[in-house]
């Protein structure tokens, strides 16, 4: 009878330490589209999102290529539009925040937006291109919002606007211009302590 109640109890202590064995080790997952095609190919630690991820459309083709620690995006990703071509691009911090430099392109992979982010906000200088691969605006971010010196310009690159932007509001005069050059002022007014 004792050896029966010391197996009930060593046996349940057994499986446990089993378990924090197998949650302490990385196991490769892969979750499949109806179709059979691959949505997500990675690696868990325990039912933690760990390691190298690559998420794909229900074509196939991937969406996103990156890593994980515990359930969150870190370091370099890349996202792709459906036929391959790369959509954006650029770095995760520990918090799974966006943070560093990042880079956005049309479907014909031309530029359309570069900047840098910090804690998830666009931060420091942005550009902003269009289709035709000229500048459309660039200016500063401070915390997400437009902050400083902005420039405006049509497609082609001909001035369209010009002036100062505090905490995401015009502010103070801003010199535009019509696309046949005509320019002229406009008065945004100023801010209470600005």
């Amino acid at each position: 009878m004792k050896k029966s109640n010391l197996l009930l109890f060593v046996a349940p202590l057994a499986l446990l330490g089993s378990c924090k064995f197998l949650a302490s080790q990385l196991i490769d997952f892969r979750d499949f589209w109806p179709k059979g095609l691959p949505k997500a190919t990675g690696q868990l630690l325990g039912e933690v999102q760990s390691g190298e991820w690559t998420l794909s459309y229900e074509s196939g083709q991937p969406l996103a290529k990156g890593s994980y620690k515990n359930d969150r995006q870190v370091g370099a990703w890349v996202y792709y539009y459906e036929d391959g071509a790369e959509k954006r691009s650029g770095f995760y911090d520990d918090n799974g925040l966006r943070s560093g430099a990042w880079t956005y392109t049309y479907p014909d992979s031309s530029p359309q937006s570069k900047g840098s982010y910090f804690k998830d906000s666009e931060e420091g200088p942005w550009t902003f291109y269009g289709k035709d691969g000229s500048v459309i605006r660039e200016g500063q971010f401070d915390a997400g919002k437009q902050s400083g010196h902005w420039s405006f310009y049509y497609a082609g690159g001909k001035p369209r606007a010009e002036g100062l932007y505090y905490r995401g509001s015009r502010i103070g005069q801003w010199q535009l211009w019509s696309e046949d050059g005509a320019s002229r002022l406009q008065d945004f007014g100023n801010k209470a302590g600005v």
